[in-house]
């Protein structure tokens, strides 16, 4: 390799590692590691389970539209662990969206939800609509955000059913740049 060859190599190294990532596959999420959140400006897109009672979250992020990834967050805030014995529901402030897990407890029973405020995304007048649930027994994968009639989608929510939370329901609602 010659003296240019190292050069290049280094500069486009340089050059790669400081775009942001558009989209990003993390995990798995369970007990045993550390939470995962997306890079400023992404949202969660899709989830995948794996395991007995689904203790391991992949997920990939990603902007729900090409013109969001430039958005950067404006406030962020971790949700309370919530579980089944406690009602399973675990919703994102106002106007905030899921960008992240942490779980902790026996096959990742208790879980906490990462949620962002992107600046200049809003919600459209369309209503948000349930998407799951999701398990390891189902194919365990579930995407946020599909183009559909052109609307992209973020998760404000999610609830689990089933004994360890093994069973994952989001709401999901359609996003707008303003």
């Amino acid at each position: 390799m010659n003296i240019r060859s190292i050069i290049f190599t280094v500069f486009a190294s340089t050059i790669l590692l400081a775009l942001p990532a558009l989209s990003a596959s993390l995990g798995p999420i369970s007990e045993e590691t550390q939470p995962a959140i997306c890079n400023p400006g992404s949202l969660v897109t899709e989830v995948k389970c794996t395991g007995k009672y689904c203790d391991n979250l992949k997920i990939k992020c990603g902007g729900p539209a090409g013109e969001f990834h430039a958005r950067r967050a404006t406030n962020a805030v971790w949700t309370s662990l919530k579980s089944e014995e406690s009602g399973g529901m675990n919703v994102c402030p106002t106007d905030h969206y899921i960008a992240g897990f942490a779980c902790n407890g026996r096959y990742c029973d208790n879980l906490s939800l990462y949620c962002v405020k992107l600046r200049g995304v809003t919600r459209t007048s369309f209503p948000c609509a349930d998407k799951g649930p999701i398990s390891e027994e189902n194919g365990g994968r579930l995407k946020f955000t599909e183009e559909t009639l052109g609307l992209k989608f973020g998760a404000i929510s999610m609830h689990c059913t089933g004994r360890y939370c093994d069973n994952k329901k989001f709401k999901v609602c359609p996003l707008r740049a303003d």
